[in-house]
């Protein structure tokens, strides 16, 4: 088990901000736009990688993006 990272906290803007050291992200699977969870209680801050329902999924499925150009049709295909 490794030792925990003592991180200072910094003011961003209104807020508090804690860096996430780059090792720590590369190990989570952690890049800039990820999404994640935070829970906190008077002793401690838990962070976790968000998951989503499938139906969270499915909302931001675009299936235009999924298009592809087959090219002209060769036989009786119909386009």
């Amino acid at each position: 088990m490794s030792r925990p990272a003592k991180l200072a906290v910094q003011q961003w803007g209104n807020s508090l901000a804690v860096r996430i050291p780059q090792l720590l992200a590369e190990k989570l699977g952690l890049s800039e736009g990820s999404t994640i969870d935070m829970d906190g209680s008077e002793e401690s801050i838990v962070i976790t990688k968000a998951k989503f329902t499938l139906n969270e999924l499915l909302a931001t499925y675009d299936a235009r993006e999924q298009e592809a150009d087959w090219g002209p049709g060769r036989g009786k295909e119909a386009w």
